[in-house]
């Protein structure tokens, strides 16, 4: 038998081995990890930017009260109906759950001016 000079060597085998996957998994992991925090630290600071807003425009119509009335109102004035109701929606407690635009809300406030 003639041998051609062909070398045989162990069969290579295509694919990845365990440690490139954990390292990709590693890497896929503190990339995500990187983005959450972005993500959450830029909604954070969009809510403190509205919360300002809000703030800001609080103080713009209290001061504009202030200067059509000459004092700042107090939470025992029933508003008239046509005003803005959102001032009084939240005398009775501090969360935010309530629809002042609601009719439920709307009968209650008509109940108290009466």
């Amino acid at each position: 038998m003639i041998k051609l000079g062909i070398k045989r060597g162990p069969a290579r085998r295509s694919g990845f081995t365990l440690v490139e996957l954990l390292i990709v998994v590693a890497i896929l992991a503190i990339l995500s990890g990187a983005a959450y925090i972005g993500i959450q630290r830029s909604q954070s600071r969009v809510m403190n930017e509205k919360v300002m807003d809000d703030l800001s425009a609080i103080t713009n119509a209290l001061e504009q009260y202030k200067q059509d009335n000459g004092k700042y109102p107090t939470i025992n004035e029933p508003l008239a109906l046509g005003a803005d109701k959102n001032v009084n929606c939240f005398a009775d407690d501090s969360t935010y759950q309530h629809d002042c635009g609601s009719a439920a809300f709307l009968q209650k406030e008509h109940k108290h001016l009466d």
